[in-house]
């Protein structure tokens, strides 16, 4: 029974990184067949200085961001709100991974606390949609599939003018 569990975790893993390594370059759809697992999404949100950099930049906390799955059949659209250190994470609702053949899943920026730091950027694509990158395959009874995007980044509403 273990030899079993091993070969279909060692297969659900490769799978994976054969997804991985054709989806991490660019924006295409994440080919995965006949699998069953939870998918979430993880990434962290800053304000961005006005010099357009992320160096030293504060996170931002109650930061709301969005994935977006486009298919031919169900659209699926999710937010989740960042915690006090920036980050979120956002889980799916349970799929069939094999429709996730069909599905072009993004994450998007949608709305900051913060009135001084609210202008959407598009760093990362915050704007016109940051692509799924997978970190981690967390295995069980109720595997996980993490997906990470980003940094992700609010710009200020007001820059000085040099």
């Amino acid at each position: 029974m273990a030899f079993v569990k091993n070969v279909v975790f060692f297969q659900i893993l490769m799978v994976l990184l054969v997804a991985h390594l054709s989806c991490s370059s660019g924006k295409k759809p994440i080919p995965l067949k006949g699998l069953r697992s939870h998918i979430a999404v993880e990434g962290t949100v800053y304000c961005r200085s006005c010099n357009k950099t992320l160096t030293g930049a504060p996170t931002l906390a109650g930061a709301v961001a969005r994935v977006k799955c486009n298919t031919t059949k169900v659209p699926l659209s999710v937010d989740g709100k960042t915690n006090n250190y920036g980050y979120f994470y956002i889980p799916l609702p349970k799929l069939k991974l094999g429709t996730m053949s069909n599905h072009t899943c993004f994450a998007y920026l949608v709305s900051s606390p913060n009135a001084a730091c609210n202008k959407t950027s598009n760093l990362r694509g915050g704007i016109t949609g940051s692509p799924l990158t997978l970190k981690a395959i967390y295995p069980g009874k109720y595997p996980v599939a993490v997906y990470s995007v980003g940094p992700l980044a609010f710009a200020p509403t007001r820059c000085p003018k040099s």
